[in-house]
């Protein structure tokens, strides 16, 4: 492999990378496209995607705009606030793809270095089930958008087509619904429309899958990092020979700053995007649930959108989860520091461990500019937000 990420590129760092083209939200080199029958045409696509997004985003406000009641009460009015996350995130990453690329060659290092039989294990073991519920989260998307997608699709003409037994189509709200009117035909504009629709969805999945696998993979791997090194702190032993002990403190303490570092790189790469989510996850929720209670006629629609509001919900809690592990394994390393018995060594040594220690006590987290750390009670703040937008918006609407 010839990538950005040095000579030699680890197995999982690989992983990741391969997993990130196939999604297309790799910002390194774009060679491999070159393999592509279509690579050319990616190529551009990538570049300009983030504006066909926000063309989409606008399309979809000045339909709703036109729309009886802004399609607040058919679920197409949810899409909205949908689009402006896609808008949201593709231009952000896109326009910060060299911080991935940096996060990437950081973590990529750790990895090389710390390649002891027993760090090799702890890294496998914490990152086996997080590997797992990536693929998972990725294939429900995958099979969601197709049922929710290509299955009406199928039995609307399979019922026109092969039995004439409806005379207007089955259709579930998506992004470009309204166009369709009150009785659309089996003509052109329908399958004009019915294209827009599969691609707008095909977007939105790509996209938040994309994120959810980067972020989550990105985040596991650092956290696996500090395990292990607070695992080294533990097994320092200050009573070897003055050479040996310094080796482990030079070791420890460049060690320490490379985590810093580390962790600076995840908050500038993934700060701004998720404290976007954390508000856009309130607006959701809130959406999802009034489109559920207000259809409550409608079985497909409340399955949907209630499925949806607990899926939000989950990733909500997936992210903030790991933002939370981010900062407990960083009071862990504090305390593993501190309970050194720095006391008891030489005067320079001292001065050493004394210095990581001060260092140690500034909290690693996941935030942006200090606002929105993403922790468990990022979440919880995610929840009440949501309760307080759906209160609002019920009393508007009786």
């Amino acid at each position: 492999m010839t990538e950005k990420t040095g000579n030699t590129v680890h197995e999982d760092i690989f992983d990741y990378i391969r997993r990130m083209r196939y999604m297309t939200f790799w910002f390194g080199d774009d060679d491999y496209l070159n393999n592509w029958f279509c690579g050319r045409y990616l190529k551009i696509y990538k570049k300009i995607r983030w504006a066909i997004c926000i063309l989409m985003y606008l399309t979809i406000c000045t339909i709703l705009y036109f729309n009886e009641s802004f399609g607040l009460y058919d679920g197409t009015f949810v899409y909205g606030p949908l689009f402006l996350m896609v808008a949201t995130l593709v231009t952000i990453t896109s326009h910060q793809g060299r911080d991935q690329l940096i996060l990437a060659n950081s973590l990529n290092r750790h990895f090389l270095t710390n390649c002891e039989p027993w760090m090799i294990n702890m890294r496998h073991t914490f990152l086996k089930p997080i590997k797992k519920f990536v693929k998972v989260i990725t294939w429900y998307n995958i099979a969601v958008c197709f049922n929710y997608l290509i299955v009406p699709l199928v039995i609307d003409a399979v019922l026109h087509f092969g039995f004439d037994s409806i005379e207007s189509h089955l259709l579930l709200p998506l992004p470009f619904t309204p166009i369709y009117g009150k009785s659309p035909d089996w003509g052109w504009k329908f399958y004009s429309v019915t294209f827009l629709n599969t691609f707008a969805c095909f977007e939105l999945v790509q996209t938040l899958i994309s994120f959810i696998s980067s972020y989550g993979l990105l985040t596991s791997f650092y956290i696996a990092e500090l395990k292990i090194f607070k695992e080294r702190v533990k097994s320092i032993d200050l009573f070897e020979s003055a050479d040996e002990v310094d080796r482990q403190i030079k070791e420890i303490v460049l060690w320490h700053n490379s985590i810093i570092v580390v962790n600076k790189n995840l908050k500038i790469f993934f700060g701004l995007p998720c404290a976007f989510l954390s508000q856009f996850t309130s607006v959701v929720l809130t959406l999802a649930l009034f489109t559920s209670l207000t259809s409550s006629d409608d079985i497909p629609i409340v399955l949907s959108y209630g499925g949806g509001m607990c899926f939000y919900a989950g990733i909500s809690l997936f992210f903030n989860s790991l933002g939370q592990m981010v900062e407990n394994e960083g009071d862990e390393i504090f305390w593993a520091l501190y309970n050194l018995p720095w006391h008891q060594c030489k005067p320079g040594l001292r001065k050493t461990i004394n210095m990581m220690i001060r260092q140690a006590r500034a909290p690693l987290n996941i935030d942006y500019h200090g606002r929105t750390k993403m922790n468990l009670a990022n979440f919880m703040q995610v929840l009440r937000s949501a309760y307080s937008y759906f209160a609002v918006l019920q009393s508007m609407a009786t």
